[in-house]
């Protein structure tokens, strides 16, 4: 296997005290470098955005990126079994410059180093461990990536994957300069309060909207909120469930939304997130 030449990808699922939870992974073939985040979601924006955040982290992007046969990428299949892709992660692959590949059916070899890489954390991270929430899960795996699992002697190799990354980064794509932006949209009715919810987090919507129902647009980072294809407000994605994002400028009375869901007993995350504003022009022209 060539530096720089293929990335596996594949989620594995965990139990917590505050619900199922999954955990992306993302390892490069030859230097066992591993990246990993742990969400609440295996939706395709899940996907994509967790695939960026890993190319930002390992320096670049490999030729191929192998998946499992989830569903998040893989459509279906054609008459000789070969996976047939989903028209959104043709678009992303082309964007990053990777070619998508499949595991074939049944055959567990072609996906043998996830399965290692999944098997280790388990056993050298998750079993044992305390954490209050998913933000505190991801921080303690960020610091056990860092100073253990990247920086340990492989099994395989003989080196650390931290080192033979070093070597393996001249050999990836460089990342591109324009930010990917996904074409799905999903309608949302306006709550009373004068929120939206996606993924378990609300969302303020300006005062004054014409219509109840708004389309949502999610990218990798932001969510774009839009009547008749008007962007009217963008706000950071959040993580996690039972967030709320906040901005002053949309509600006069400073109102929040209903507590609608509670994700850890220990810890109140209702707290509102006031977000910036910004000029929504620069949305509108990536629109068209």
């Amino acid at each position: 296997m060539a530096p720089g030449s293929q990335a596996q990808v594949d989620f594995a699922r965990f139990s917590t005290p505050f619900g199922v939870v999954y955990a992306l992974l993302v390892i490069l073939s030859w230097s066992r470098a591993l990246w990993v985040r742990f969400t609440f979601q295996q939706d395709q924006l899940t996907v994509l955005g967790g695939l960026h955040h890993a190319f930002l982290a390992l320096g670049g992007v490999p030729r191929t990126v192998l998946f499992d046969r989830m569903r998040t990428a893989v459509a279906g299949a054609d008459a000789q079994g070969g996976a047939l892709f989903n028209a959104e992660l043709l678009r992303f692959a082309a964007h990053y410059g990777f070619s998508p590949r499949a595991c074939r059916p049944y055959r567990a070899k072609t996906k043998g180093r996830v399965e290692r890489a999944i098997s280790y954390l388990r056993q050298g991270f998750f079993y044992g461990r305390t954490f209050r929430d998913l933000e505190d899960l991801n921080a303690q795996c960020a610091a056990w990536l860092r100073e253990t699992a990247n920086v340990r002697v492989h099994g395989t190799t003989a080196e650390m994957p931290a080192e033979r990354l070093e070597r393996e980064r001249p050999h990836l794509l460089p990342l591109p300069q324009a930010s990917y932006i996904p074409m799905f949209t999903l309608g949302r009715r306006v709550s009373r309060d004068g929120f939206v919810s996606y993924n378990g987090n609300a969302y303020s919507v300006p005062d004054g909207l014409s219509k109840a129902e708004i389309q949502l647009r999610a990218t990798l980072t932001d969510l774009w909120l839009l009547e008749d294809g008007r962007v009217v407000a963008v706000h950071p994605l959040l993580s996690g469930r039972g967030g709320c994002a906040l901005d002053p400028a949309h509600h006069r009375r400073g109102v929040q939304p209903a507590k609608t869901e509670r994700v850890d007993s220990q810890t109140d995350i209702w707290g509102a997130i006031e977000v910036k504003r910004r000029p929504l022009e620069v949305y509108q022209r990536v629109l068209g």
